[in-house]
Order: structure tokens, then C-alpha cells, then sequence
């Protein structure tokens, strides 16, 4: 073997290892992703598709690198059943490549399952190519020309599907993959011929590329195989991140209706809320508040202390630490305070105040329900007149009896 034979045998060598460990790099990649990210049935379509790229170059390896370290003299390598078997699983596993690149991009690009119709008939094309090349041995050459009418629609069609993607749902990962995929077709055009050896005579700059794109095809398609993997991966975690932004905007929509909803039924509540910072500031008061209060904006009450609210003998008792002593009537709920009230024009009026501390500590804040007891007192007191008179009617009638 001369030198330069020697130099494109050790190139052809590294380039084949390369390009397992590649295909390796990125099986793993997609199977880490795959256990983080759930519920994405196309990542583990494209994690398969490279397992099946290292098995199709470890029959290649075996082939080329492995089978002549072993005491075969005897055996016609490039007619044995063994290297048939090779190039059949080669063929085979290269076909579950782009069958499995193919599926994953339907998955993704549609949402739509898998047709039972287009996996079986996908398994029997591998089952027969693979069949095919176990009867029927052929060159590596001739093997790699006869994958571009397989690779180059598969790569098209996979494009095509990307970028069919819905606007809303179209990504730089969804892009990159789809121009990834449009150059792999490209790039397996340029393959037939230089394959096929159709510029093996041929001086011109344009032969000589080929050859040298041939000759070093292992690199090439390790290049490759990393931009189409990165593509996956930027395509899987920007769905992920998208699908993440519309789960969070549509929260943030349903808390700004829950919001709308609990302000509408603040607004219309007849009993006053008013709601206080941790320094007994006011913060926000509903309309009935505002009402009762005597204010006419609540522009006019935010940031006054409550305290100027309530009569000046009756702020502790609504502030202390112990309810017990606060008096309450028989109408007044638990919770519940009867005090004394003013409104900003100085007028006292009877008020009912329950108290409930915000957040875990009182510090925390306040919210306070207010009711006006002006026309319940003015009740209760007609009531009680009324039992005193007719008391004293009852008295009346009595001493008439006796007299």
C-alpha cells in the first residue's frame, strides 16, 4: 500500500469512528431529553433515528476495519455471506434512520398520531431492502447512490412538513431543522454522481470537488448529523418554552378575569370593605364604604389612617390583642366589633366592624367589613319604646282592676 493509500485509509478510518461517536453523542442527547421533557412522542422518534446511524456505520466499521484483523483468508470477503449481512443490516439500519426521522417530524410538524397503514409499511420496506441486499450483494458505492433515492424525499418531505408549520407555532429551531433538512437533500444529490464515479476521468475543479466530497463523506455527514441534531434539540426545547409562555399567559389571563370577577363583587357588596396596610393606612375602599364614610372618591381616603374613623375612645378596643372585652349585641356576628364611627364631616354614627388579619401575621395587613347600625339603633330603639309602653299600659291596667 503506498503512503497516500495508507493516508486516505487512516482519513476513512477516523472519519467512520467519528462519525459513530457522533451518532452516539446525539442518541444520548435526545435520551436525556427525552427523560426531562414528557408527553413529546417525536423526541423519541429522533433519538431512534440515531441509534440506527450507529448501528448502520458499526456494520460499515465491522466491514472495513474489523473483518480483516481476523484470519479470513479463505474467505472471498467481498462475496461471503458475512459481508452480505453487513451490507443488508447497513441498508436496513439506514432506512430506520430516515423512517424514524420522517415519523418524529410528522409527530411534530402535525400533532397527529402515526397511521398503523404507514408503519407496517414502512417495517416491510426495511424487511425487504434488507432481504435484498442479503440475495443480492452489491459495492459500498453503488449502496450509497442507491440510498439517494430513499434520503433525498425523505429529507424534502420532512422539510416540506416544517414548513407547513402554523405561524404561531413556527420556531428558529422548527427553521433550522427545516433548512438542515433541505441542504441533506442537496447534499445526497451531489452523492449519486460522485458515487457512481461519474467524474473519475474528469480534471475539471468541479470532479475534483466531488471526489474530494466522496472521499470524505463520513466527515460530511458527521457534520451533519451534529446541525440536524442541534436542530432537534433547539426545535424540542423551543416548543417547549412556547407551549410553556401559552400556559403561563393563559393563567395570567384567567387571574385577570378571577381579579375582574372578585372587583365586580366588591364594588356591588352593600356592606363596606375596606382594605388596610400593615400600618392601619387605608389601601382601597368599595363604593359602600366610601358611602358610609362620607367620602366622595377613594382617591380622598388612600393613605388616612382608619383610626381617624373611629371615636378616640374606642381605637384600642378595636386594635386589642384580646376580643373578649369588645361589646357585642346580640345581632353582631363572631368577629364582630359595635363602635362608635365618624364620617369626614366629624358626624358620629353607631358601626359594626369585623376583622380579619392578611397574610400569616396581622403586620401583614387588614380588611375590614363595615356596616352603618344608624337605622338597626333607630329600630332598636322604637322597639323598645314600644315594649315600654305598652309595659306601662299593662301596669295601667292593672292598677284600673284593683281600683
Amino acid at each position: 500500500m503506498t503512503p497516500q493509500e495508507a493516508a486516505g485509509a487512516l482519513v476513512s478510518a477516523l472519519g467512520v469512528q467519528f462519525q459513530i461517536a457522533a451518532s452516539l453523542l446525539c442518541l444520548g442527547l435526545g435520551l436525556i431529553l427525552r427523560r426531562g421533557i414528557s408527553g413529546k412522542p417525536w423526541l423519541t422518534w429522533w433519538a431512534a433515528s440515531y441509534g440506527a446511524v450507529a448501528i448502520a456505520v458499526s456494520a460499515i466499521l465491522i466491514r472495513y476495519y474489523l473483518l480483516p484483523l481476523f484470519p479470513l483468508e479463505l474467505l472471498e470477503l467481498h462475496e461471503s455471506h458475512l459481508v452480505a449481512l453487513l451490507y443488508a443490516l447497513y441498508a436496513a439500519a439506514k432506512l430506520v434512520f430516515l423512517f424514524c426521522l420522517l415519523a418524529g417530524t410528522w409527530l411534530f410538524a402535525t400533532r397527529q398520531p402515526l397511521s398503523r397503514v404507514g408503519l407496517g409499511a414502512g417495517l416491510a420496506l426495511i424487511l425487504l431492502v434488507g432481504g435484498l441486499f442479503v440475495l443480492a450483494p452489491t459495492e459500498l458505492d453503488a449502496l450509497m447512490a442507491w440510498q439517494s433515492g430513499f434520503a433525498i424525499p425523505v429529507f424534502l418531505a420532512c422539510a416540506w412538513l416544517l414548513f407547513r408549520i402554523p405561524l404561531d407555532r413556527r420556531t428558529r429551531g422548527s427553521r433550522l431543522l427545516a433548512g438542515v433538512c433541505v441542504l441533506l437533500a442537496g447534499l445526497w444529490v451531489l452523492y449519486i454522481p460522485g458515487f457512481l464515479h461519474f467524474a473519475e476521468g474528469s480534471d475539471t475543479a468541479a470532479a475534483g470537488a466531488l471526489r474530494w466530497l466522496t472521499g470524505h463523506n463520513s466527515y460530511v455527514d458527521t457534520l451533519f448529523e451534529f446541525l440536524l441534531g442541534f436542530g432537534m434539540i433547539l426545535a424540542v426545547l423551543d416548543d417547549v418554552f412556547r407551549e410553556a409562555e401559552e400556559a403561563r399567559a393563559t393563567r395570567l389571563k384567567e387571574v385577570a378575569a378571577s381579579e375582574a370577577r372578585l372587583s365586580q363583587i366588591i364594588r356591588a357588596a352593600s356592606d363596606g370593605i375596606v382594605l388596610l396596610d400593615g400600618e392601619r393606612r387605608i389601601v382601597h375602599c368599595n363604593p359602600a364604604a366610601l358611602e358610609m364614610l362620607g367620602a366622595a372618591e377613594e382617591g380622598d381616603l388612600a393613605g388616612a389612617s382608619f383610626d381617624r374613623f373611629i371615636t378616640a375612645n374606642q381605637v384600642d378596643e378595636l386594635w386589642a390583642p384580646s376580643r373578649r372585652s369588645v361589646r357585642r349585641s346580640g345581632m353582631t356576628p363572631p368577629g364582630g366589633h359595635e363602635l362608635r364611627g365618624r364620617r369626614t364631616d366629624g358626624t358620629e354614627f353607631p358601626m359594626e366592624i369585623s376583622l380579619r388579619g392578611v397574610g400569616a401575621t396581622d403586620a401583614e395587613g387588614f380588611v375590614l367589613i363595615i356596616r352603618d347600625r344608624t337605622q338597626q339603633v333607630q329600630q332598636e330603639a322604637e322597639r323598645d319604646r314600644g315594649q315600654a309602653e305598652m309595659a306601662q299600659a299593662a301596669r295601667l291596667e292593672t292598677i284600673g282592676r284593683m281600683v
